[in-house]
């Protein structure tokens, strides 16, 4: 389902996380999705439910910040924003899931996002095979869109 363009400053369709942090072992530092349009893309994937194991693929680590009003300075100052870390989203996690888990493409296998997601059916905690779309903004925020086994 394509998403209409939104600026920045206008509000989210849905209900929707106002950044998402990704962070780990193999990030030199934290990276950030923070316009509602590329959190939308990446919730939002169009990508099929993943059915495989996932416990022996590297992973990098996400949080969502969910209320809004709380994170709104964070997402509109890139110095702010460097001041948070990921346990800062379970201050305002109280009716949505905080945590979640990139999986990018490695071994033959696709790029899955493990989280909150949004579709058809609602809102549900998916291993999500990513779409186009969704990768294109992971891999303009800086995330690998691939890995190589050892």
């Amino acid at each position: 389902m394509p998403l209409a363009p939104v600026k920045q400053e206008a509000e989210p369709p849905v209900a929707f996380p106002r950044l998402i942090m990704f962070y780990g072992d193999l990030l030199p530092e934290p990276l950030f999705a923070d316009t509602f349009e590329d959190i939308g893309r990446i919730l939002i994937s169009g990508g099929a439910v993943y059915g495989a194991p996932l416990e022996d693929r590297p992973y990098i680590e996400l949080k969502l910040f969910w209320h809004n009003p709380t994170w709104e300075p964070y997402a509109q100052d890139p110095d702010k924003r460097k001041t948070l870390r990921p346990e800062d989203a379970d201050r305002t996690c109280v009716l949505f899931d905080c945590n979640g888990r990139y999986y990018p493409a490695f071994g033959g296998e696709p790029g899955v996002m493990f989280a909150e997601v949004y579709g058809e059916n609602g809102r549900r905690l998916a291993n999500i095979v990513l779409d186009t779309e969704a990768l294109r903004v992971l891999e303009r925020i800086g995330l690998p869109m691939s890995l190589k086994s050892n």
